[in-house]
């Protein structure tokens, strides 16, 4: 079998050591967590102090990035990689509309799907969820709805579904034991809305985990680039979302909240007592710097960030939450803003109790997924824009 192209570099630490001096603002004290109880409900709440968590992350391998082959996809992005209990990584590779398969040494073990519109074809693949056995579900914008295989990579029957992937680029669809998840934008509601909903798929049964309205932007013309768009305002909170084993973790809010569903029952608030931030209108424009890429038929147009600021608008606050994973055994991993910028982002580890452990700094890579909680699987993109997929194994003290 063709093995991947992978790259081999040294262990390095991400204390405070990889970061300035001056940029670290950690806490040596422990943890303050206060534990309260909401209609059976558990509200687990830390305190606003960082503590910094010195564990190393020794790069193993990197995946991607080939000129030829399996490994020769050069984009990784969240919802399309994912593992299973056999510590396989699965990626989604739209340019060739196929999953290939490696083990974490980085042997090619399987490949499938491919372009197509034929039973276990691909015609515009855009996410992907694995399932602990190494079943696949890919959602297909082509087809619109989900294209489905066994843990051998056989294709399974397709399931239509309405409700495409979020446009903040938030994972779409994930496995829990209770069934599939899918995170997506539905039919508007009356009063001009956008909704976002957090759906759990059982059988022919949907039930809402979670829903998010927000108002419907309005049709901006962007002159520069000749194109209408109607995008939501800027810093305007999503869903926010992983799934993983039992659990299903979510945020929807500018304020520091996840809410933890355990099956379909929700079990545990999980905040830190970090104040709401406002915006503002150099916040926005900083947030899109190098501006709005789009495109267009003369092919990629950027939209400068103060046109963008100035037709969409901005949320009155600033989301603390970027983005979060779950680890399998039920750690939550929590990509937030940090309290001096708000661009600049570190890493919040939560226990599966939902304490707070401590926070990983900046240089840190972020989770796009786990092989059990030691190891992790993240982006990383090098000078020409090719993002890669790079394995670390966590030590931890």
């Amino acid at each position: 079998m063709p093995r991947a192209f992978l790259a081999w570099i040294g262990t390095f630490s991400v204390g405070c050591l990889v970061v300035a001096v001056a940029a670290c603002s950690y806490s040596p004290r422990v943890p303050e967590v206060v534990r309260t109880d909401s209609a059976g409900v558990e509200i687990v709440i830390s305190g606003p102090s960082d503590v910094e968590l010195t564990w190393t992350l020794e790069p193993l391998l990197s995946l991607g990035g080939a000129d030829d082959g399996p490994a020769a996809f050069y984009v990784v992005r969240p919802g399309r990689v994912g593992t299973d209990d056999a510590g396989h990584v699965y990626v989604l590779d739209v340019s060739r509309s196929q999953v290939v398969v490696f083990d974490t040494t980085g042997q090619h073990v399987r490949s499938f799907g491919g372009p197509g519109r034929g039973p276990g074809e691909l015609s515009a693949p855009s996410s992907l969820a694995v399932a602990p056995d190494g079943s696949v579900a890919i959602f297909d914008l082509g087809k619109r709805g989900l294209i489905q295989f066994d843990g051998g990579g056989g294709p399974l029957p397709e399931r239509p579904l309405l409700g495409g992937p979020t446009a903040s680029g938030s994972r779409h669809i994930g496995f829990t034991s209770a069934g599939l998840v899918v995170g997506s934008m539905v039919p508007p509601v009356e009063g001009g809305t956008f909704r976002q909903a957090l759906q759990l798929l059982r059988g022919d049964t949907t039930d809402i985990v979670a829903e998010l309205s927000f108002p419907r932007p309005e049709m901006a013309r962007y002159p520069s680039c000749d194109v209408g768009l109607n995008l939501p305002r800027i810093f305007e909170p999503d869903i926010s979302w992983d799934a993983n084993a039992n659990t299903v973790a979510f945020s929807g809010s500018a304020s520091y909240a996840v809410e933890v569903v355990e099956g379909d029952r929700p079990v545990r608030r999980v905040r830190r007592s970090l104040e709401l931030r406002p915006a503002s209108e150099a916040d926005a424009v900083d947030e899109l710097d190098g501006g709005f890429q789009i495109n267009v038929g003369n092919g990629p147009c950027t939209i400068p960030p103060r046109a963008m600021v100035e037709k969409r608008g901005f949320a009155e606050n600033i989301p603390w939450i970027e983005e979060l994973v779950v680890s399998p055994s039920g750690e939550l991993w929590i990509r937030r803003r940090t309290i001096e910028s708000a661009t600049d982002t570190k890493i919040d580890v939560f226990d599966p109790s939902g304490a707070y452990v401590g926070t990983l700094p900046s240089a840190a890579p972020f989770p796009l997924l786990f092989i059990g909680d030691n190891m992790i699987g993240a982006a990383e993109k090098d000078s020409t824009d090719v993002e890669r997929l790079v394995l670390y194994r966590v030590g931890r003290e």
